[in-house]
């Protein structure tokens, strides 16, 4: 229904720009799913759409009156959910079968025979707005028949956040799991520096200590060979 009466403004937008108030004959019916287009059957009176604004081009005033006696819709043998909920708006004065001469919204009529449950989150934005008519398909109410058009447009902003994915641990390091308990073996502590490196250490001193010993005679067998 919003759609339709959306569509309908941007059609009567610019005629109400030369009239202060336009009126429009609104009609309703219940088409089968079986019934071929030939065979639907015609529209019944539901009220008048009476759209008004000044001439300053303020803004327009909407206003939907049904009829004091409002012909009630009849679903025929059709079943309660195998048809189509229609209503019409007569933009000619005339009673034209001109397609050009209506505006047509069509909405698929269903009824719930059992109870409805809902479930919503309780810290979420409540999106969905719920209203409870004693309504069937065979008994119609006529307060039901008027229809309120959408005056505030809202704008729902819905934040998404991106789902975190899990990884799993870096393969360089791969733990140790005792076979008897299932638990993890704590890893033995780190060694020192000199606890890695004291065999080098301990090599390169005594490759120095050797280097630094007493310096044998250079003389001695120069001198014995004199004598």
């Amino acid at each position: 229904m919003t759609s339709f009466f959306s569509a309908l403004f941007f059609v009567l937008i610019a005629p109400l720009v030369f009239a202060n108030t336009l009126q429009y004959k609104l009609h309703h019916r219940f088409v089968p799913v079986q019934v071929s287009t030939e065979l639907a059957p015609s529209f019944n009176p539901l009220g008048h759409l009476i759209v008004s604004s000044a001439e300053d081009g303020s803004p327009f005033n909407p206003r939907i009156i049904p009829l004091n006696t409002t012909t009630q819709v009849d679903p025929q043998e059709a079943g309660d959910s195998t048809g189509w909920y229609q209503v019409g708006l007569q933009t000619k004065e005339d009673d034209s079968d001109d397609d050009n001469a209506w505006l047509i919204a069509t909405t698929r009529a269903s009824y719930l025979a059992g109870p409805l449950l809902i479930k919503l989150h309780v810290e979420g934005t409540q999106l969905v707005s719920l209203s409870l008519h004693p309504l069937t398909s065979r008994s119609y109410d006529d307060s039901l028949s008027t229809v309120s058009l959408p005056q505030d447009i809202s704008i729902f902003q819905v934040a998404t956040m991106e789902s975190q994915k899990t990884r799993p641990p870096p393969m360089g390091t791969s733990m140790m799991v005792d076979s008897d308990t299932g638990a993890p073996v704590t890893p033995p502590p780190e060694k020192s520096f000199l606890q890695k490196y004291w065999m080098y250490i301990v090599g390169i001193a005594l490759f120095f200590a050797a280097q630094m010993g007493p310096e044998e005679p250079r003389n001695q067998n120069k001198g014995g060979s004199g004598k």
